[in-house]
């Protein structure tokens, strides 16, 4: 059992940072989740708005920003790529 105490600042950073959801227009769809790197939460709820949604949303955690696809594939993507808008969400979907 790792004590909060033994952390460095960035690691108590990244234990308690939230995870986001976004739709493939960019647009939010959830907001304060646990972050992939504490449990699967984040995981989970992103593949269940793409399920939903029949389309990829992307998920961004403290360990980047993830195409979360309706049949359960997930792809990590740049943060740059995300901000260019180019079609990189329909791209990594295929």
């Amino acid at each position: 059992m790792t004590n909060v105490h033994d952390n460095t600042p960035a690691d108590y950073a990244i234990q308690f940072s939230s995870a986001t959801i976004y739709a493939e227009d960019g647009s939010l769809l959830s907001a304060g989740l646990e972050p992939c790197t504490v449990s699967v939460q984040a995981t989970r709820a992103a593949l269940r708005w793409a399920t939903e949604r029949h389309e990829s949303v992307v998920l961004d955690d403290a360990d980047g920003l993830w195409v979360v696809r309706p049949d359960g594939e997930i792809a990590e993507i740049s943060r740059e790529a995300w901000a260019s808008d180019d079609g990189l969400i329909e791209e990594v979907s295929r």
